[in-house]
């Protein structure tokens, strides 16, 4: 963890306070003296020091003329251990003579240093404006862990290491990490980004954590509930995670958590590196099928804009690698596949499952549906779930289909209501939709929906 810096600083060289200021938040507001840092932007970075280090009218109110003058001509010189520089505000054109006894007028507080944010580029503004949520998070002892749910797809994987870059640069201890086997999707843009696949953490007791593409109990460890959460960032509805705690909470309906990820880092001012903008790229076009599904402007300027900072001239021809791989299920087991992109959810006293699978055409999906159609009464048994289903999908230029396979009491019921309105054609245990559905925004909202209006005592 980056260890504070001390500064000592001085009032038109007399009046002097002392203060321990967070590496972190000196990287943040770009004023550790590294290079790139403008040292020499005196105005504004006398603002941004009286902002982050509390030198409010209150905390200097040892100093009369300081209070009276309002900010409005002070030189202020920094000295910490390696460097010193002197920071000042201009007397403002308008700004009233000091006045040296003790009347403090609100008006010409109010008219005073914070005057200097008009100085500030709009980007700029914007810029601190939206860092100012980290900020507000306040000192974190230790390592932040950044991961998503327990069963990751390219979204979760690729959005954990994204998301925990973007802090190491702005100063933090952070590091990404998986809860579950990642999925030969992944595994395939990791390599091309040159990037290592995160560790495994199996428990998240007392650690900082934050949440990414979830923000279910269910989707985690159980140990989640014993975690600091610090943050989700997510493009899911609102699930069953809390916390008394204040937390960034970033969850937007966009088609991936990358794009979500990929604006934060925009407003934070920081630019994505190569690989970033690759491990982004992927799980973007993984989450929208390509920009076929779920599909924002947000989605579509971020695959535009990553793609040329990742060099990848050709999307098309990255995504049908990535692809490929996703389709693959060699040598896995019939239950690895059901688990390979599960999620567990609760609505109404009953506890479900949904698993998604994909395949290359619709003889593949009859063949994948009858197969899953086989294990899941015994997946019930070893989950502990009510209702089973799985959607076997294929989704590209020439088809879109979906079979949905159910197991459990009462789930072909709740299905057949749930899905009523886009009329499936039913066969025996399988549902067949066209075009197919995404879990994301019809299943789960529509399963809720009902079990909800028909709660299991």
């Amino acid at each position: 963890m980056l260890s504070s810096k001390e500064f000592t600083l001085s009032y038109n060289g007399g009046y002097k306070a002392r203060y321990q200021i967070p590496a972190k938040t000196l990287s943040l507001y770009k004023l550790d003296g590294k290079e790139g840092n403008d040292m020499n932007k005196l105005s504004k970075q006398c603002f941004v020091m009286i902002m982050i280090a509390g030198l409010s009218m209150t905390v200097l109110s040892g100093c009369d003329d300081l209070a009276a003058s309002a900010l409005s001509n002070v030189s202020v010189t920094v000295t910490s251990q390696d460097s010193s520089y002197e920071l000042k505000f201009p007397q403002s054109a308008d700004q009233p003579a000091a006045d040296t006894d003790n009347n403090r007028d609100d008006d010409k507080k109010e008219a005073g240093g914070f005057d200097e944010i008009e100085n500030l580029s709009e980007e700029e503004l914007n810029v601190l404006l939206n860092r100012s949520d980290l900020e507000g998070l306040g000192e974190i002892d230790g390592t932040i862990y950044i991961t998503g749910h327990k069963s990751p797809d390219s979204d979760t994987v690729c959005g954990s290491i994204a998301c925990a870059e973007l802090l190491k640069q702005l100063g933090y201890d952070a590091q990404a990490v998986i809860i579950g086997d990642i999925n030969k999707e992944s595994a395939y843009i990791l390599k091309e980004a040159g990037v290592d696949a995160p560790e495994r953490l199996r428990d998240e007791s007392g650690k900082n954590m934050i949440i990414v593409d979830h923000s279910e109990y269910s989707h985690d460890l159980e140990s989640l509930k014993d975690a600091n959460v610090l943050g989700i960032i997510d493009h899911h509805g609102i699930g069953s995670l809390t916390t008394g705690n204040q937390v960034i909470y970033d969850a937007r309906p966009l088609g991936s958590t990358n794009t979500v990820i990929w604006i934060r880092y925009r407003n934070y001012g920081v630019e994505p590196d190569r690989k970033m903008a690759t491990l982004m790229l992927g799980g973007i076009l993984s989450d929208t099928n390509n920009l076929k599904t779920n599909v924002t402007f947000a989605d579509r300027a971020a695959v535009s804009i990553l793609s040329k900072t990742a060099g990848i001239d050709d999307v098309e021809a990255f995504y049908d690698g990535m692809h490929k791989e996703f389709l693959s299920h060699e040598g896995m087991t019939d239950e690895e596949i059901f688990f390979s992109d599960y999620k567990e959810y609760e609505a109404g006293n009953t506890k479900y499952c949904i698993a998604c699978v994909n395949c290359y055409d619709e003889d593949e999906v009859r063949e994948l549906a009858e197969r899953m159609s086989k294990i899941m009464p015994a997946t019930l048994k070893e989950t502990g779930m009510d209702m089973a289903f799985t959607q076997v999908s294929v989704v590209n230029d020439k088809l879109n289909v979906c079979y949905l396979v159910y197991a459990g009491d009462g789930a072909k019921e709740t299905v057949a209501e749930a899905l009523a309105d886009r009329h499936p054609e039913e066969k025996g245990n399988v549902y067949v939709l066209r075009p197919g559905i995404s879990r994301k925004t019809v299943l789960v909202p529509a399963l809720t929906e009902v079990l909800n209006a028909y709660p299991k005592e």
